[in-house]
């Protein structure tokens, strides 16, 4: 069995370890050679597809077996005293789907394109809204989401529908115009709201502000 975080960060990286290590041990106990390795994100509130846990088997799995899984990473933060929960995705080892998840949750990814890509975003944005805007943060791969969001657009007064779906048009057209094989998944908080203390929170620690 392997456990791999992409990388470390100290500020969260003790809780998360020690639920991430609950966890893997009931999930040894409880699969045991069926078991092949378990990955995680580096920060429990980012996800790949939403899934901050990948457990990767070397046979498809029965219902009652998932569930007991999702009981025990449950469990795991009860015992770690957590604010955040173990979000875990089971795929069979050698299969496209168990192939994707582990690329995207340990690759390198190539950043000056989605930084470029981030940055026009941000400059179309800032000439949509203006002096409403506050700030934008984008996480450092599209692939790598907060709640499946990759860029978090912060503003200091509510928008209208009207000017949120102007928001996902621009973040489509950034998209085509670069040629990308990935979307920019945008949310838009208002300022000194819990929801954008929230995003803002978890950015700060494992993403770029871009503007």
């Amino acid at each position: 069995m392997t456990l791999q975080l992409r990388k470390i960060d100290e500020r969260i990286i003790d809780k998360w370890l020690s639920a991430i290590g609950i966890f893997s041990k009931t999930i040894k106990r409880l699969l045991g050679e069926s078991l092949d390795s378990i990955y995680a994100t580096e920060d429990p509130e980012i996800g790949v597809r939403d899934y901050n846990v990948i457990i990767v088997v070397k046979k498809p799995l029965d219902d009652k077996t998932i569930e007991e899984i999702y009981d025990l990473a449950a469990k795991a933060c009860e015992r770690a005293k957590t604010d955040f929960a173990i979000v875990p995705k089971v795929v069979v080892k050698d299969t496209p789907e168990a192939d994707e998840y582990i690329y995207l949750i340990t690759r390198e990814y190539e950043k000056p394109k989605w930084k470029e890509i981030t940055k026009e975003f941000s400059k179309t944005v800032k000439r949509l809204l203006g002096e409403s805007l506050d700030s934008i943060y984008a996480t450092e791969d599209p692939e790598i989401g907060v709640r499946d969001y990759n860029v978090i657009i912060v503003v200091k007064k509510p928008l209208d529908d009207k000017t949120i779906e102007e928001i996902y048009d621009l973040a489509a057209k950034a998209c085509e115009r670069a040629k990308t094989d990935f979307a920019i998944v945008p949310k838009v908080v208002v300022k000194d709201t819990p929801e954008a203390d929230e995003y803002v929170g978890v950015l700060e620690r494992t993403g770029v502000k871009v503007l």
